[in-house]
């Protein structure tokens, strides 16, 4: 139905079908706008008359409280003809404060008023002021007659004719606003004049842009989507024509090609019944040029080797026969008896009827792809034997990890025949290798980098380094059993370790130190005597630990080690003076050894604090003094109360002497 209407009512032309579009949107736009417009008059009128309602019912109000309080019923009529009259009211009712009506004046048909006194009871607020109530009907305004008291209500009805206000509001809005469509759409219309004239040139352009290609048409003063339009058919062009010269060229580096690759072309063609012999065919059947239906039908198989004819003369007549193309290998023989290989490819192509009315042959000569065939298959050969050989374990897999190729050493491995593992998945055949391998070597496949992983094997339990090498199609893994290497880096560190132990828990501190002077080693020891962490010492010269004027005599040490021959003199403690971190001098005891780690010599220190002991001689040299120059007689005996010492006093008071 929407095709139909469309078909008649929607016009062909550009310039109309802007027109339509432009009117219906500027209608639509302004029938909303006008509905709009009028909903929010409407709402306005509504709350301005309602103020003026409460305003006139409170002024109605006092004047009819004060006819009430006078007990004045003419002046409350009154009152209540004036609310009728001034605000054209439909209802007026005065109430008591309960909402019982005492007097109501309500407009008939002749628009007199009559009054009631009809006693009704009406709805009254709850709140002592005025209240406005709004409905399709009309406006409701209740006020409060008060004079000191409450003394009722005044309740007037108003009938506001709300729909003939919104029509006519409706009805100019709308006139309105089609007037100005149709100025906007003359505007748009001279608008758009220019930019359709040049879309129409544009699109004639582009109808025969197969004649055009090459050539381009240019545009001024337009809009930018106009000039990008003109810009694209511009490189369409170009761009036709550029395609139109590649095509040549095209053909012309084909013919080059045919000839760099050594490939010839021959064709067959019923309807004219002609031949064709491309030029690089002779060169192939290393013959002159000659007529096509020579070339075809003596030199195709002339020059085939003789063991070759029925074989080619088969393929042909066959591939002919049941119009189905065939690909086949076959020699050469040219004039001085070489022989050479080609690659002959047959294409029939039969009408509706099947029956065969084109016969397309490729023959390219692949003496060289052959020969370095033959020749990548000896050293194909030549690695499989090296790695055949080899005491490690290779593995060729493609990238879904089905082993194409593993060695004698992998199957000894694996504990497996070759035959049982070849085409499956590596996982499959060796789980076990999963647990420390899996993760690792999917991450280098994904990556595409070489990655050296070492882990268990557990049904050998041994220790393999499996090296992986990712290839665009394929995997080759390197697999070396490291058992003994890794026991044997085991047993070391575990050597070092107790080598560390024993050294972090003597009382003297050891340090080892290089040829230049360097520090290598600091234990704990060392640590808690100079105030140094490890991490701070290592690296840092000797001198670090000693004052800057003994710091000679620890090189005389070590010179005269060098010079000597025995390590003796290296062994021997000798006393020298040590600075801590805090700068503290302290005295001690060293005693140094050489040890050859690697070729390389490195110097042992045995560091010994002696404050204490330096302190307790010191201590016994003035007890000495003491005993011995004291002028009072001392005597020294043993549990025994045998006499062991006695001094010189003693000696002076008593007579006796030491020996006595």
């Amino acid at each position: 139905m929407i095709a139909v209407l469309g078909k008649w009512f929607l016009p062909r032309r550009l310039h109309s079908q802007v027109m339509l579009i432009v009117g219906l949107l500027f209608l639509a736009s302004t029938a909303f706008f006008s509905w709009h417009i009028t909903e929010d008059i409407q709402k306005d009128m509504s709350k301005i008359f309602g103020r003026h309602a409460m305003s006139m019912g409170v002024s109605f109000a006092k004047e009819i409280a004060k006819g009430i309080s006078n007990d004045s019923k003419p002046d409350v009529e009154r009152a209540m003809i004036d609310a009728r009259i001034h605000g054209n009211a439909r209802e007026v009712y005065v109430t008591d404060p309960q909402g019982s009506v005492i007097s109501s004046l309500i407009a008939n048909e002749s628009e007199t008023p009559v009054f009631s006194q009809n006693k009704i009871t009406m709805d009254i607020p709850t709140k002592l002021e005025p209240r406005i109530k709004t409905t399709e009907s009309g406006t409701k305004v209740w006020t409060p007659i008060v004079d000191d008291i409450h003394l009722g209500w005044l309740i007037v009805r108003y009938k506001l004719n709300s729909s003939e206000v919104k029509g006519n509001s409706f009805f100019h809005t709308l006139l309105d606003g089609l007037v100005f469509a149709f100025i906007a759409i003359l505007l748009v219309l001279y608008l758009v004049k220019r930019p359709i004239a040049l879309i129409k040139q544009a699109g004639e352009f582009a109808e025969k842009l197969d004649e055009h290609r090459g050539k381009t048409i240019n545009v001024s003063k337009a809009s930018l989507e106009i000039e990008k339009l003109y810009t694209s058919l511009n490189k369409v062009s170009k761009k036709l024509y550029s395609h139109e010269m590649d095509v040549k060229e095209g053909q012309q580096r084909l013919v080059r090609a045919q000839k760099a690759a050594n490939i010839g072309l021959w064709e067959w063609d019923e309807l004219t019944g002609k031949y064709h012999w491309s030029d690089s065919n002779f060169d192939i059947h290393h013959e002159a040029e000659i007529d096509f239906e020579t070339a075809l039908r003596v030199y195709l198989l002339k020059n085939v080797h003789e063991d070759d004819v029925g074989i080619v003369n088969a393929q042909i007549l066959g591939s002919v026969k049941e119009c189905l193309p065939c690909a086949f290998e076959h020699r050469l023989v040219n004039k001085q008896g070489e022989v050479s290989y080609v690659r002959h490819l047959i294409e029939p192509t039969a009408n509706a009827d099947g029956k065969v009315i084109r016969v397309l042959g490729i023959i390219q000569d692949v003496t060289d792809i052959r020969n370095a065939d033959i020749e990548a298959k000896k050293k194909s050969k030549q690695v499989i034997n090296i790695l055949e050989s080899t005491s490690d374990c290779y593995m060729l897999m493609n990238l879904d990890w089905h082993i194409e190729y593993l060695n004698t050493q992998a199957e000894k491995l694996f504990n497996q025949d070759r035959e049982n593992i070849l085409g499956n998945i590596l996982w499959d055949v060796v789980p076990e290798l999963a647990s420390s391998f899996y993760k690792p070597m999917h991450n280098a496949v994904d990556k595409g980098e070489h990655i050296e992983v070492v882990g268990l094997y557990p049904p050998e339990n041994k220790w393999l380094e499996i090296h992986v090498y990712p290839h665009k199609k394929s995997l080759s893994l390197y697999i070396r059993d490291i058992t003994e290497s890794k026991l044997a880096a085991d047993a070391l560190r575990e050597s070092e370790a107790q080598v560390r132990a024993v050294l972090d828990n003597v009382l003297e501190a050891i340090i080892t130190i290089d040829r230049e002077g360097n520090i290598t080693t600091f234990n704990k020891a060392a640590e808690h005597i100079f105030g140094y962490k490890s991490e701070e010492a290592i690296g840092k010269k000797i001198s670090l630990l000693m004052p800057d004027n003994h710091s000679k005599i620890y090189q005389s040490y070590v010179d005269e080690y060098m010079l000597a021959s025995e390590t003796k003199v290296m062994g021997v403690g000798r006393e020298v003076f040590s600075k801590r971190k805090n700068g503290e001098i302290f005295p001690s005891e060293i005693a140094l050894s050489e040890v050859n780690v690697a070729s390389q010599s490195y110097f042992v220190g045995i560091i010994r604090d002696v404050t204490q002991r330096k302190l307790a001689e010191q201590d016994m040299r003035l007890s000495e003094q003491v005993f011995s120059n004291g002028v009072e007689g001392i005597i020294v005996v043993d549990s025994q109360k045998f006499v062991l010492r006695t001094n010189k006093a003693f000696s002076l008071i008593t007579g006796f002497s030491n020996n006595d």
